[in-house]
């Protein structure tokens, strides 16, 4: 209103007053935009994705539809979908979830899992129509988990059709993934970490883990725990052994005495400490001990 009397004061048109209090609203706009106020930017949607979850390129996560024919069973906290020719094999799973649920909230000192779906496909090429299309399963895989979505999908049969996959286990391994990345909300854990807890938990090769380790005592080659991950990313037969060695590893740090220290442990990942600082904390023995203690048990074993 000042402005507005000063000009009509000074002899200027209201076309002019019109054109410059226009140009003035103009500019305060482009102001507040750069400064992040008006027209700024929205916020990245809800189901951004990030944690364990990363798909290629900006896509969020998001699951696809499921086939009109699936069956749909409801057990509380976990919600299973399947073709009509798997129910018998899904019944299975339905029966244990609830203790392995129980024994994941146990281990983690978390709450229970809740919320979670698992879909199940006829075999691996079906799995890709299942899951979120940013973010397909790997090739040859017979189950995956996506935290954010708490979604599981799993497959009937390897890649042969006439192949049956182990269901029971696949659930099992991939469940215990999808408690473990809750529990740490999305921190990073090594890679050997994350294969022992979820092999420990599916009970997958129990037989075959132990005949690994046996070898590798008798043979003297035997991988450090610092390279494990290196020996996971070489695949063969190194990544069979490091794989049989997370396993047994972190089987030792999961002795049902030492729970209360593995959970305190997780809690200080999910705080922001780093690997070993966290395992020294929650152990009060820094990993290369614990390793040693572990070392001992598996010669005594074999």
């Amino acid at each position: 209103m000042f402005f507005r009397r000063w000009c009509l004061q000074n002899g200027l048109p209201s076309r002019s007053i019109a054109s410059l209090l226009a140009l003035a609203a103009l500019l305060f706009v482009s102001g507040a935009s750069a400064a992040g106020g008006l027209g700024a930017p929205p916020p990245p949607p809800p189901d951004a994705p990030g944690g364990f979850d990363v798909p290629s390129g900006f896509d969020a996560l998001r699951k696809p539809p499921i086939p009109v024919s699936f069956l749909s069973h409801e057990a509380g906290w976990v919600q299973f979908q399947y073709p009509p020719s798997a129910r018998d094999r899904v019944s299975l799973i339905v029966s244990q979830a609830d203790d392995l649920r129980a024994e994941l909230a146990e281990a983690l000192a978390q709450s229970p899992l809740d919320g979670v779906e698992v879909r199940v496909a006829r075999g691996p090429e079906e799995m890709s129509t299942l899951a979120p299309r940013s973010m397909p399963p790997p090739a040859a895989a017979t189950g995956v988990g996506y935290v954010k979505l708490k979604l599981l999908i799993l497959s009937l049969s390897g890649l042969s059709p006439s192949e049956p996959a182990e269901l029971a286990s696949a659930f099992r391994r991939e469940l215990a993934k999808l408690a473990l990345g809750e529990a740490l909300s999305g921190r990073a854990l090594p890679a050997f970490f994350i294969e022992g807890f979820a092999l420990h938990f599916s009970r997958e090769r129990e037989w075959s883990r132990e005949w690994q380790l046996y070898r590798s005592t008798i043979r003297q080659k035997r991988h450090a725990v610092s390279e494990l991950d290196q020996a996971l990313e070489r695949g063969g037969a190194d990544a069979a052994l490091a794989s049989a060695e997370a396993g047994d590893f972190v089987e030792s740090l999961l002795k049902p005495e030492r729970h209360a220290k593995f959970a305190a442990t997780i809690e200080r990942i999910r705080q922001g400490d780093e690997f070993e600082s966290a395992v020294a904390s929650g152990y009060g023995s820094p990993l290369p001990v614990l390793e040693r203690e572990w070392r001992k048990a598996v010669s005594r074993r074999t």
